[in-house]
């Protein structure tokens, strides 16, 4: 496979470039695109370097990276990577039910992106982040009733399912398409960047300081013994 024509042509290498053009689509058309690159080019270098602090780029970037975050801090990684453990340990599963639990967990979550990808434009991408809010709310408060109460069982696998199909009918879908959409041309890429840098350093957060929590001694006694 040839290199791309326009890297070849940012790093100076135009001849290189038109090499690869001609042998794709032939003289003609490669003088055109020829063209085109190097009008594009120029047009990228003409433009004023984009301050992330000026006004109007500042909070668009505060507000995706608030939401980026927010994705995380729903506890979301914990329960995928950690499921196997919550299963066993605060759900009281027995180790040959784990594995049925863990296969539970990704259907739901395949099967409800799939929704958010059927609504996402037909309810709209507030109401489908409510609807999914309300959802994982109604699950860990489910979840962490039964915890606090002694009676863990099939609620709290309720709980724990009603929170992945909320998560991904919500946060773990319309976030990424509003990220997509929320950014005019000229600050797309650094924004975006920006914003899933901050949330894989959300993720990073959750995942490293949730078995801290699980193997604190408060948690041993109370918490995954009922």
């Amino acid at each position: 496979m040839p290199k791309s024509p326009r890297w070849l042509a940012l790093r100076g290498l135009k001849s290189d470039a038109y090499r690869v053009l001609t042998r794709i689509h032939g003289v003609e058309i490669a003088e055109k695109e020829m063209g085109e690159i190097e009008n594009s080019i120029l047009k990228d270098k003409a433009k004023v370097k984009l301050n992330i602090f000026a006004k109007g780029v500042f909070s668009i970037i505060v507000i995706s990276t608030v939401l980026s975050v927010l994705q995380q801090f729903t506890g979301i990684n914990a329960v995928l990577y950690y499921g196997a453990d919550i299963f066993e340990k605060a759900l009281g599963f027995g180790k040959e039910d784990v594995l049925l639990q863990q296969v539970m967990l990704a259907a739901i979550n395949l099967i409800f992106t799939f929704v958010a990808m059927a609504t996402v434009d037909k309810l709209g991408r507030k109401p489908l982040l409510y609807i999914g809010s309300i959802g994982m709310l109604i699950g860990f408060l489910l979840l962490g009733g039964t915890l606090m109460s002694g009676n863990v069982g099939i609620l709290s696998l309720i709980g724990v399912l009603l929170f992945i199909a909320s998560f991904a009918m919500s946060m773990g879908s319309v976030v990424w398409v509003i990220l997509s959409e929320m950014f005019p041309n000229n600050m797309r890429s650094i924004a975006m960047s920006i914003a899933v840098a901050a949330q894989w350093a959300a993720n990073y957060v959750v995942t490293q300081f949730f078995p801290l929590v699980a193997e604190s001694e408060v948690n041993k006694s109370e918490y995954w013994n009922g």
